[in-house]
């Protein structure tokens, strides 16, 4: 990590193909980013995260997390994604959650994945 600050870097993200809660040490390279004093972000479908990671996280004071969403819609949601509505159900208690635990909980931003399907409900998705 120090060679890393030498350079300039000021962000790092976990984000690419696949999920990072997949990957066994990822609260691991979390605290040690947020420990070398650069701020750190990581992007999720919020499907592996629980409540417990969610307080692990804001004890490292991840700068924010992201959450990427097919819709706000239950049902829109199994539509997009079949056989996935209990991923749904899983996003929902992760926002739940950030939202009842402010302290407890890291900066939470959101992503919606627009398509030919739902993108006429972005107004709503806005306002989720």
């Amino acid at each position: 990590m120090n060679d890393v600050k030498k350079i300039g870097v000021r962000h790092i993200g976990f984000t690419g193909r696949g999920e990072p809660f997949l990957h066994p040490d990822i609260l691991f390279f979390v605290r040690t980013v947020k420990q070398s004093k650069i701020q750190c972000s990581v992007l999720s479908n919020g499907t592996l995260i629980s409540e417990n990671i969610l307080s692990t996280l804001a004890s490292y004071r991840l700068d924010f997390l992201v959450l990427s969403l097919w819709d706000c819609d239950e049902e829109r949601y199994e539509e997009l994604r079949p056989g996935h509505r209990d991923d749904f159900r899983r996003i929902k208690a992760v926002l739940d959650f950030c939202r009842k635990n402010k302290k407890g909980s890291p900066p939470l931003r959101l992503t919606f994945l627009f398509n030919n399907r739902n993108y006429n409900r972005a107004d709503e998705m806005l306002r989720f």
